[in-house]
């Protein structure tokens, strides 16, 4: 679809009231089902260009690493390898069965708040309006 669809036309997207329209369906996982959602691509493009830059601003935030790569994604990984290495620490992963939850509705609206309310784009903007 995007290869056939004009800037024009995406840009006009964002003009329109929106509305987020998605087919559910289950994951079957670990004798569990979890929700999957699938939006149309004019969806998947508009959720995009409202999230692209706050993703582009993590790095900013204590203790997030992102968008590194080549060099620094190695580095990062050398990082974490040698502080979980140095025996004074007890390393484990933990599987939460709430593992999603971070993709509920209500965590999306503190996300999309968030964003308007930094509209400016400033680190300092955005990180003082998080809960």
């Amino acid at each position: 679809m995007f290869e056939n669809t004009s800037a024009s036309t995406m840009e006009s997207w964002l003009a329109d009231t929106p509305v987020l329209e998605a087919r559910g369906s289950e994951k079957f996982e670990l004798g569990k089902a979890r929700a999957i959602y699938g939006t149309q691509p004019r969806d998947y493009a508009i959720m995009t260009y409202g999230i692209q830059g706050a993703e582009l601003l993590l790095h900013h935030l204590d203790g997030i690493q992102t968008g590194h790569t080549g060099e620094d994604e190695i580095k990062d990984v050398f990082e974490r390898v040698s502080r979980m290495s140095s025996g004074s620490r007890q390393t484990s992963m933990v599987d939460y069965a709430d593992f999603n939850i971070q993709h509920s509705l209500e965590m999306q609206s503190v996300v999309f708040r968030a964003l308007r309310i930094a509209g400016s784009g400033t680190v300092s903007t955005l990180t003082n309006t998080l809960p």
